[in-house]
């Protein structure tokens, strides 16, 4: 991932998954981050388990919904099309976009209990 145009991309954890912060929430977003995880996708482990993905899918939309009830309005979860395409996060423009924003930021803390794991 850091070699195809994000030099911030973290580390896995000991359990192989990748955490999002503050500071590095932008490598799990955008165009970037989906042509670097096309092109690195084959290097991760098998993926997850048909019930795994279930409770992933069901854990995203429970926070996507939180943020929306939280102001970020247009927060959107986009199911997978295989098991490295999942998708949270709100579109460019739309209100409370900007992970700096301080409704963002409100949003985020609030439903921080409800984030899928590695998000």
């Amino acid at each position: 991932m850091r070699a195809h145009g994000l030099p911030t991309f973290p580390d896995p954890q000991n359990d192989g998954t990748f955490v999002s912060t503050r500071a590095n929430a932008s490598d799990f977003h955008g165009t970037l981050f989906l042509s670097a995880n096309k092109v690195c996708a084959h290097l991760e482990g098998p993926g997850l388990t048909p019930a795994q993905q279930q409770l992933q899918t069901d854990q995203a939309l429970k926070f996507a919904a939180c943020m929306r009830a939280h102001g970020v309005t247009e927060f959107q979860y986009s199911a997978p099309r295989d098991a490295h395409s999942a998708a949270l996060g709100a579109p460019a423009g739309s209100p409370g976009a900007d992970a700096g924003s301080p409704v963002f930021q409100s949003a985020q803390r609030a439903c921080q209990k409800l984030a899928p794991g590695g998000l």
